[in-house]
C-alpha cells in the first residue's frame, strides 16, 4: 500500500494497437491506498487514525520564482517532511504536476484546490481539467472547490454553488470528498453543506459550536495561524519591518502557533490543521508594506530556513527527540540586560544552564514550550533535556566571534540531469569552526563547469538582486540625415562632404530621378559605456548594396548574417557616436511602394556584475546548475576580511 514512510508507487501500461501493431502507449503512475474522514474520530489512511499535521503553501521559492526545478519541489517537500508535516494543501490554484510527483514519491497528504467558486463553464472545466489531469496522484486525499468566497460563504447563493460544484466533482472522482476553506462564520451557506467543513482561522466562528449543529460533517483546519515573524529576529523593530520570531498572537483575535495546535490536537473529531504556510512568498507583506517583499507567515523562509517555530512543531509532530533554545547569544551591548529564552522540546524535562550554571529544570506539558528570563552574560547557554529521569540530548547557543570563514553546503553532491540543481546554503563561521548566527556580510560567487540560476537570503525586505543576467538595452538611431551622390562606387574610406549640403534623410524624394547613391548619417547615444559593454548594429536595409562607417571606421558584418555589425570597442565613445550608412538607393515599382527609412538599431549588451548576496542573520542560499557538459562543478565564494569557501558538485548526464 501507498503511505507516508512507505510510498509505494506502481505503473500502469496503455497501448493503442492497430493490427499486431502498437501504434501509442501512455503510462499512468499510481498507488493503492484507502482514505476516511470520519466526523467523530478524524482521518484515516489505510484503516489507521492519522493526525493531519499540514501546511498552506504557493509555489515560489528565493532567487527562481514559481518556474521551479523538479528538484526544488522535492527540496521542499522534505523540508516539510523534516518538520513533522504529513499534509499540504495547494493554496490557492491546482499546483504544478511535478510538486504531486513530489509528494506522491515522497509522501506527503495533499489536498488540491481550484481558483475559483462559481457554476459556469469557466469555474467547472478548471474543475474537470484539474481532477482530469490529478485523479492518479494517490497524494490527493480531498478536492477543495475554493477558498474565502467571503461574498457568498454564509448566504443561499454559496450553499447552491457548493451543492452543484460538490456534486459536478463527485461525478468525476467519487472516490475523495469535498472541501472548502470559509473564514467568515461557521454557521450557515457554505458551512451548512460542505462535505468536510474546512475551518479557517479559530478566531472566526465558533469551531466546537458548528460540530454540535453538523456532528455527521467531518472537519478540518484549512488554515490556522497567519503568524508573523522574521528568522533570526528577537526584537520587533517596525522601522525596520522586523517581526520578533517568539510564537505570538498575530492579531488579538487569531491564535499563536502553539495554541492553534493545541486546540486541533485536543480534539479528535477534527482531522487535523493546515498551517498558514510553510514557506514564506512573494508579495502580501502583512503587517507591512513596501520595501517588504515577501510574507512573514512562513514556518520556514522564501529559502527554506528555519525559522524557530519550526522545532515546536518537530517537537510534536515527530517521534524525534528534539531539543531548541531561542533566541541566539550574541547580544553585544546588552550585558546585564533580561533576555527571553525559549525552549522548543519534546523531552519530559528540560535544564537551563547559562556558564555551565544551573538556571533551573523545569517540566514540559504536551504540546507546549517552556520560557526563562535571563540576564544577558556572553558565553553558553545550554539546554539538557531529560527522558525519564535521564539525560537524553542537549543544546547549546554560543556567543560567537567575528566571521573568519565562509562555509558552502550543498544538499547533495551530485546532479544527475541536466535540469538538476544543488541549493548551496551559505554562512560564514567564527576562528572556532561556530556559525556566527548575526552576519550580514556580503558574499560573491563565481562557478566553473556550471551555472547559477538564483540567489537568495530570506530576508523579507531586502531588494537585492535575485538573478545577475546581462542586460540587453536598444538604442534608436536619430537624426538622420542625406546627400546625394554622384556615382554608385562605394568607397573603404569615409569621404569628406560639405556640412552644409546634409538635409534630412529620404524627405520629398523623387523616386523617378534617384541619385547613384546616397550616403546617410545618423547619431546614437552610448551612456555610462563600460569596457565589458558589447555594441552590435542591427541594420536594416535602407539601400540595396551599402557600407557602414561608425565614427569614421568601416565596419564588417559578422559572417552569420549581413545585416550584423558587431562594433568593435575601441571606435566607441560615451556620449554621442555618429553613423554613415553609403548604399546604392532601392527604385519603387509601383507608386504605391513603401520604402524602408528605419536603418536600424544598436544593441547594447551590458555584462552582468558578478553573483553575490548579503547574508541575512548568518545565511544565504544559491541554486547551482550544471551546463550540460558534465564532470565537476566548482562554486567559489568571498567575502570582505573572511576566508574564501569552495565546494566541488559532480555532474552525472
Amino acid at each position: 500500500a501507498w503511505d507516508l514512510d512507505h510510498p509505494n508507487l506502481y505503473q500502469l501500461i496503455t497501448e493503442i494497437k492497430q493490427g499486431q501493431q502498437i501504434v501509442d502507449t501512455y503510462t499512468t503512475t499510481f498507488g493503492i491506498r484507502n482514505i476516511r474522514f470520519d466526523p467523530k474520530e478524524g482521518y484515516f489512511l489505510n484503516g489507521k487514525q492519522l493526525k493531519l499535521q499540514g501546511t498552506n503553501n504557493h509555489q515560489d521559492h528565493a532567487g527562481i520564482g514559481t518556474a521551479l526545478p523538479d528538484e526544488l519541489q522535492y527540496f521542499r517537500i522534505r523540508k516539510l517532511k523534516e518538520m513533522g508535516s504529513n499534509s499540504y494543501r495547494c493554496s490557492h490554484h491546482p499546483p504544478t504536476p511535478e510538486l504531486l510527483e513530489a509528494c506522491d514519491r515522497l509522501g506527503m497528504l495533499v489536498i488540491d484546490e481550484t481558483r475559483l467558486m462559481g457554476i459556469n463553464e469557466l469555474h467547472l472545466g478548471n474543475l474537470k481539467r484539474m481532477i482530469g489531469r490529478d485523479r492518479n496522484h494517490p497524494s490527493i486525499i480531498c478536492w477543495s472547490a475554493g477558498n474565502e468566497e467571503w461574498n457568498i460563504e454564509g448566504n443561499i447563493i454559496g450553499e447552491r454553488i457548493t451543492n452543484t460544484m460538490q456534486a459536478y466533482i463527485k461525478s468525476l472522482d467519487s472516490t475523495r470528498p469535498v472541501t472548502v476553506g470559509i473564514s467568515s462564520g461557521f454557521r450557515s451557506g457554505i458551512s451548512s453543506v460542505v462535505e468536510i467543513m474546512g475551518y479557517n482561522y479559530l478566531g472566526n466562528g465558533d469551531i466546537d459550536a458548528h460540530q454540535r449543529q453538523f456532528p455527521q460533517q467531518p472537519g478540518m483546519g484549512t488554515e490556522e495561524g497567519s503568524t508573523f515573524a522574521t528568522r533570526g529576529i528577537y526584537f520587533t523593530d517596525d522601522a525596520k519591518h522586523y517581526q520578533s520570531a517568539y510564537d505570538r498572537k498575530p492579531r488579538p483575535s487569531f491564535y499563536s502557533i502553539e495554541e492553534g495546535w493545541k486546540f486541533y490536537a485536543s480534539r479528535p473529531y477534527l482531522a487535523g490543521m493546515f498551517i498558514w504556510t510553510g514557506f514564506d512568498y512573494r508579495g502580501e507583506p502583512t503587517p507591512y508594506g513596501w520595501p517588504s517583499v515577501t510574507s512573514y507567515f512562513g514556518m520556514m523562509d522564501v529559502c527554506g530556513f528555519p525559522k524557530d517555530n519550526v522545532y515546536y512543531l518537530k517537537s510534536w509532530w515527530t517521534k524525534e527527540p528534539v531539543l531548541h533554545i531561542l533566541p541566539h547569544w550574541n547580544w553585544r551591548g546588552l550585558e546585564g540586560k533580561e533576555i527571553d529564552v525559549w525552549v522548543y522540546s519534546n523531552c519530559d524535562e528540560v535544564e537551563l544552564l547559562l556558564n555551565k550554571k544551573s538556571i533551573g529544570k523545569k517540566k514540559m506539558l504536551p504540546n507546549g514550550h517552556l520560557e526563562w528570563k535571563v540576564i544577558y552574560q556572553p558565553g553558553s547557554l545550554q539546554a539538557i533535556g531529560y527522558k525519564n529521569g535521564k539525560k537524553l540530548l542537549s543544546a547549546m547557543q554560543q556567543t560567537t566571534e567575528s566571521p573568519a570563514q565562509i562555509k558552502l553546503t550543498p544538499h547533495k553532491q551530485e546532479l544527475h540531469s541536466e535540469d538538476d540543481v544543488a541549493i548551496v546554503t551559505v554562512e560564514v563561521t567564527d576562528k572556532n569552526g561556530r556559525h556566527v548566527p548575526t552576519a550580514n556580510d556580503e558574499i560573491s560567487f563565481m562557478v566553473t563547469g556550471g551555472k547559477i540560476i538564483g540567489v537568495g537570503n530570506g530576508d523579507p525586505t531586502s531588494l537585492e538582486k535575485d538573478k545577475f543576467l546581462d542586460e540587453l538595452a536598444l538604442v534608436q538611431v536619430t537624426n538622420l540625415q542625406e546627400q546625394s551622390l554622384n556615382s554608385a562606387y562605394l568607397p573603404t574610406a569615409l569621404p569628406v562632404l560639405p556640412e552644409d549640403q546634409w538635409k534630412e534623410a529620404f524627405k520629398n524624394r523623387d523616386y523617378k530621378n534617384l541619385s547613384p547613391a546616397y550616403i546617410y548619417r545618423g547619431q546614437f547615444e552610448l551612456a555610462n559605456l563600460s569596457k565589458e559593454a558589447t555594441v552590435t548594429f542591427f541594420y536594416q536595409k535602407i539601400g540595396v548594396q551599402e557600407v557602414i562607417f561608425v565614427n569614421g571606421t568601416r565596419v564588417s558584418s559578422s559572417t552569420d548574417d549581413p545585416q550584423k555589425f558587431l562594433l568593435p570597442g575601441n571606435i566607441l565613445k560615451a556620449g554621442t557616436n555618429t553613423v554613415h550608412i553609403i548604399s546604392t538607393p532601392v527604385h519603387k515599382v509601383h507608386d504605391w511602394d513603401v520604402i524602408n527609412a528605419n536603418p536600424g538599431m544598436m544593441q547594447v549588451k551590458i555584462v552582468s556584475e558578478p553573483w553575490k548576496r548579503k547574508l541575512f542573520n548568518g545565511y544565504a542560499q544559491v541554486i547551482v546548475q550544471g551546463d550540460g557538459t558534465g564532470g565537476e562543478i566548482k562554486l567559489t565564494a568571498t567575502g570582505k576580511d573572511v576566508k574564501e569557501g569552495e565546494i566541488i558538485i559532480k555532474a552525472k548526464l
